[in-house]
């Protein structure tokens, strides 16, 4: 059997509330659309959320027995993974069993799960955010995967005849945002002075005269749930207000060609793929239909605020030096993944002092005179900058490598049967 489409939930937490909510979606796609797909929860560690996980996917599969569940367990990657991953490509598969925490690499294993089910299009959703309507009854069944389906893989001509773009030029990301608590870490932060957040966006890497705008929109201390009308956006920059969140997208053919850029606790390293599709002239489509997201620590706790903050650290040094591929005119639409991969090389040769003041500037500036407790998490973390710098060049030399195989990688998988890993 052949498919168009898979839809996946990536999880290393209990996925209980999004399956019970997500379930509902991919049900409506069945009969809305007339199309089958697999419904695939792939793990990014074992243990015991990963037993509890099986014993939800049993109890819904029981009681939505039409739709396809596919449970992807750490043990069945690990035959994918070996099967895949030898000759010049064996320095993945250890690579690809760590179960550290990787945004990238999450990213990379549905791409990998896409090409393996041969299908053009995944949606995805994010184990933390569950259907606005589950959240709040009065808000209307506003299914993302509508919008999405319609859209994906389209040109833009489908949604405006007025373009500097192509217009024969097609979606390659449609999706939208959450709705809902946001970071309280930013939160403590806003509370006490705005400025603080634009000066910590700033620091970041974005632009000056985009920060404000970014910043009031996604930290919205009065955000109203968005019971509107469809509205439709165009994306065609990485500072453009709205490029939809990869917990609530669905990507068209871009994962053939492109890796992200897989990176040990490194916050948005799992956009690498999306912002450089923009920069290509790929655009994206932005809808208004949220998913809820859920955020819930309030305490403070040390050590999950130094977790934090080090990939607020490490999202520092990789968004200052991947800006010059997004927002800068070093790589256009014809740009190979080769000469890709040697630009993103270079990333990890420029000088380590310059780079580790951008962090340190962050630790002073933001954490150290906020209040004890962040001087604390602060102290912490001046220790690890060097560090920081050296995990990222290796980081950054994996991803070049990575770039090169890439195409490999995909066509491997292609030729392997899916039915055998599941």
């Amino acid at each position: 059997m052949t498919f168009k489409r898979i839809y996946c939930i990536p999880t290393n937490r209990s996925i209980t509330q999004a399956m019970e909510s997500y379930v509902k979606e991919v049900d409506f796609e069945y009969e809305y659309f007339k199309e089958e797909f697999p419904f695939i929860i792939i793990e990014t560690k074992n243990g015991v959320v990963e037993e509890e996980d099986k014993n939800i996917i049993s109890k819904i599969s029981q009681k939505y027995p039409q739709i396809n569940i596919i449970h992807l367990t750490m043990e069945k990657q690990e035959k994918l993974y070996t099967d895949l991953f030898k000759d010049n490509l064996l320095y993945l598969k250890r690579h690809y069993l760590t179960q550290n925490k990787d945004y990238g690499k999450a990213m990379n294993k549905i791409f990998l799960v896409a090409a393996l089910f041969n299908v053009d299009i995944f949606h995805r959703r994010d184990s933390d955010t569950y259907l606005l309507n589950d959240y709040d009854t009065e808000y209307d069944k506003e299914y993302p995967i509508k919008i999405e389906i319609e859209y994906i893989g389209e040109t833009i001509s489908k949604v405006t005849n007025n373009s500097s773009l192509s217009e024969q030029e097609r979606f390659t990301v449609v999706g939208s945002n959450y709705y809902g608590e946001w970071n309280m870490d930013i939160k403590d932060f806003a509370r006490k002075d705005f400025n603080l957040v634009y000066r910590l966006y700033e620091l970041l890497g974005f632009g000056n005269t985009v920060v404000k705008d970014i910043c009031d929109n996604v930290f919205d201390f009065n955000a109203q749930i968005p019971n509107n009308p469809l509205h439709l956006s165009i994306i065609r920059s990485v500072n453009d207000d709205g490029n939809p969140d990869c917990g609530n997208m669905a990507m068209y053919k871009l994962f053939e060609k492109y890796p992200m850029l897989e990176a040990r606790n490194t916050l948005a390293s799992d956009y690498f793929v999306m912002d450089l599709a923009t920069a290509m002239q790929k655009p994206s489509l932005h809808h208004n239909r949220p998913v809820f997201h859920e955020y819930t620590s309030k305490r403070f706790d040390f050590n999950r605020k130094v977790c934090y903050w080090e990939g607020v650290l490490k999202f520092c040094d990789y968004f200052n030096s991947y800006n010059n591929i997004y927002d800068g005119d070093i790589i256009d639409i014809n740009t190979t993944n080769e000469e890709l991969s040697e630009i993103i090389y270079n990333f990890s040769q420029v000088e380590s002092k310059i780079r580790e003041d951008k962090l340190n500037n962050i630790l002073n500036e933001i954490l150290y005179t906020f209040d004890e407790n962040y001087k604390k998490v602060a102290n912490e973390l001046y220790e690890r900058v060097p560090f920081i710098i050296n995990e990222l060049n290796d980081e950054y030399k994996l991803h070049a490598k990575m770039l090169l195989d890439w195409e490999e990688v995909i066509n491997r998988c292609k030729k392997l049967n899916w039915r055998n890993y599941i």
